[in-house]
């Protein structure tokens, strides 16, 4: 039973934690606060990971990326819990609260790789869906797909589109055409029908 105690501004979403040693490792998107209606505070988030020392107390901050305004961290859902190497994270607008692609953050490597959308187009948050193979298989951590709803705001309609996690290339593997429009904001999760 240790107190650990440090300074800290709004820390959500939470992405992931593990125990490393004496230490609880956190990764989360960290902001100056939350202000509704502020657009610039809004988009002022970025992906932090926090050490907390249960030994000592101590607390390590240390940004891991200063330069990418990104929200909605995720990891592959077969890690949550242990330590893993990418997180991605939709990738806000800075002058404005609305998504302009993806970022995929390499943990080990200390590198990051862009999906960017198109001009006139935001999507939703993005999901990450493990590929599945066969059992003699081998899968890497990075092996599956990056899904969210795109709205282009020159047709006024939305789309489905699926991205490929490992190279993400900026070309989808699949876009499915929707009826209607996808309001901004839509959540969602990726549940395998077993």
């Amino acid at each position: 039973d240790s107190l650990v105690r440090g300074a800290c501004l709004l820390c959500v979403p939470h992405c992931q934690a593990w125990e490393d040693g004496d230490e609880v490792v956190l990764l989360a998107c960290r902001k100056p606060g939350i202000a509704l209606y502020e657009t610039k505070v809004a988009a002022d988030s970025y992906l932090f990971e926090w050490r907390f020392n249960m030994a000592t107390g101590a607390v390590k901050e240390t940004a891991l990326d200063g330069e990418r305004c990104v929200e909605f961290p995720v990891v592959h859902p077969g890690l949550v819990g242990r330590r893993c190497r990418f997180v991605y994270c939709a990738r806000l607008d800075p002058e404005h609260p609305l998504i302009q692609g993806c970022c995929k953050f390499d943990l080990v490597n200390n590198t990051v790789k862009d999906i960017k959308l198109g001009p006139n187009m935001a999507a939703g948050e993005f999901v990450f869906v493990p590929r599945t193979g066969r059992p003699s298989e081998r899968l890497q951590e990075d092996d599956g797909y990056l899904i969210t709803f795109v709205y282009d705001e020159t047709t006024n309609m939305s789309d489905c589109r699926v991205w490929d996690a490992r190279t993400m290339s900026d070309e989808p593997v699949a876009i499915i055409q929707l009826p209607r429009r996808v309001p901004y904001g839509f959540h969602g999760k990726w549940i395998i029908g077993q």
